[in-house]
């Protein structure tokens, strides 16, 4: 959300709107499907190795956490509170792929998100693929669901989604969660 932007009515309540999943041949195997999860609100979420530290530690296959920016991106909602963006903060490369069509994100411009979108992280290559090249560590990307759209209400949520907010608003979800 940009600063000073007023909360959107239809935003007030600080549950889960959104979550990300983490997938791609860079992840571990073994890393179960829910511990995948980041949940976000309408404070938004930053994703990274300082904003997610045990998943990206211990999510990520050997040698490819460094691909990852301590901030490398955020999702938020939109300036006009109706939908969500997304807002590279690294300078590591990051491509859009909706519907198949892939775009490389740049700069720090706020781009439309939509329910099933994929962003997708560089993971070393002599070139700037996606798709490879030498010293290419296998694919790693988050897919952007939007609660509203999946059909999948927050409640379907685990204990293994990392909570996002305030710590009070961390509380207040966990406290939901035993309910």
């Amino acid at each position: 959300r940009m600063a000073g932007a007023a909360t959107p009515p239809a935003f007030e309540d600080d549950g889960i709107l959104f979550w990300l999943e983490l997938g791609g041949s860079s992840t571990r195997p073994e890393l179960p499907q829910d511990c995948r999860r980041v949940a976000g609100g309408v404070s938004g979420v930053t994703i990274g190795r300082s904003a997610q530290v045990e998943l990206h530690a211990e999510g990520l296959q050997e040698g490819v956490a460094q691909y990852v920016s301590r901030e490398h991106f955020r999702v938020e909602v939109n300036a006009r509170g109706q939908g969500f963006c997304v807002v590279p903060l690294g300078s590591n490369l990051m491509w859009l792929v909706r519907a198949g069509d892939r775009a490389e994100m740049s700069g720090d411009e706020p781009l439309p998100l939509f329910n099933g979108d994929v962003i997708q992280l560089f993971t070393g290559s002599t070139e700037p693929n996606p798709r490879g090249g030498s010293n290419f560590r296998g694919t790693l990307y988050w897919v952007f669901y939007d609660a509203a759209a999946s059909g999948q209400p927050g409640e379907r949520m685990t204990e293994c989604t990392i909570p996002v907010g305030s710590p009070q608003q961390q509380q207040q979800q966990q406290q939901q969660q035993q309910q």
